[in-house]
């Protein structure tokens, strides 16, 4: 329920480094999860197209398709 700050945490996160040890995030949120820039980009996207913000969302995840062609997830948030 705390979009504004999952965003701003998002943005922070898309300029970061991947950190060596992601043990912590994985038992949080799941071993599946990665920590990259990378999959912020498409979580980011995501939540701005969550709260409405659709320009914002077509700019992040055409950079993310634009890295990574085969990022379907990223292609499928755009349609």
């Amino acid at each position: 329920g705390k979009t504004a700050e999952r965003i701003d945490a998002l943005n922070r996160w898309l300029g970061s480094a991947t950190p060596i040890d992601t043990g912590f995030y994985q038992n949080v949120f799941g071993r599946e999860e990665t920590l990259t820039p990378d999959r912020a980009t498409v979580k980011l996207g995501s939540a701005l197209i969550a709260v409405r913000r659709e320009k914002e969302a077509v700019e992040i995840l055409s950079r993310a398709i634009a890295d990574n062609p085969q990022n379907d997830e990223a292609i499928e948030l755009l349609r």
